[in-house]
């Protein structure tokens, strides 16, 4: 699924009917500030789910100099912390499995 939003609606309210006669309208049916209230939880999860030194790490690699050294060394350190963080998830998988 492509929608965060939708996905997390959908989640919370997975093993209950929704609709007229569920425990939650529809996705569909939930209107724009129904719609806005899970886009601000799919976003917080997001953002819960990046380490913030991934985070800082993309940020400063977009704030150097194009072409500069200082863009490919944060460059490299953001792709660093990224691999870690791609490892620690995949070892997270295995266990959970």
């Amino acid at each position: 699924m492509s929608d965060p939003a939708r996905a997390a609606y959908e989640a919370r309210w997975a093993s209950m009917t929704l609709g007229p006669r569920g425990a939650a309208p529809a996705w569909d049916d939930l209107g724009l500030d129904g719609r806005a209230v899970w886009q601000r939880v799919a976003e917080a999860a997001i953002a819960a789910a990046i380490p913030q030194d991934l985070r800082r790490a993309a940020e400063a690699s977009l704030r150097a100099p194009p072409g500069s050294w200082q863009e490919a060394d944060t460059w490299f350190r953001f792709q660093a912390r990224a691999a870690a963080f791609a490892w620690q998830l995949l070892g997270r998988g295995a266990d959970a499995g």
